[in-house]
């Protein structure tokens, strides 16, 4: 089997946000030349750091492999479950049966977090009308308090 070029499809710097409940799907292509074969397209959400990648959540489907070469396009569902901490995350694919060829990878392109909610605008009476009656009541009272003396 050979894997010439894998290409998830997001470019470095690239941002994308999602919340428990999403679902991301990875689509990617690369250049297959090989036998004729079942194969499982695995991607992952994690961290990678200096011992390796720290699969935090999967995602996986089945695929064809054809016998004569050509570029191949496939795709992978990831759910977001709540599993997972608010944070910036890596993104990770690769071919399960594919052993020995490099794995793709996009570093700090997934942002996990609460979706910003836009801040809810408060009811209040126009100050004009509130004006209008406190001078109401002060001429109330005004005029109550002259007549008394």
């Amino acid at each position: 089997m050979s894997l010439k070029f894998f290409h998830i499809g997001v470019k470095a710097g690239d941002k994308i946000k999602l919340t428990a409940g999403d679902t991301l799907r990875v689509m990617v292509s690369f250049d297959y030349s090989g036998s004729a074969m079942g194969a499982t397209l695995i991607g992952a959400i994690g961290e990678s750091d200096i011992i390796g990648f720290r699969k935090l959540l999967l995602g996986s489907s089945s695929m064809s492999l054809p016998s004569t070469p050509g570029t191949i396009m496939g795709s992978v569902d990831i759910e977001i479950t709540d599993e997972i901490k608010a944070g910036t995350y890596d993104l990770l694919c690769y071919i399960q049966e594919a052993r020995g060829i490099p794995d793709a990878m996009v570093l700090g392109v997934i942002v996990i977090g609460e979706m910003e909610v836009p801040p809810v605008e408060e009811k209040k009476i126009s100050t004009g009308v509130l004006a209008m009656l406190g001078g109401a009541v002060v001429l109330l009272l005004f005029g109550l308090t002259r007549r008394r003396g």
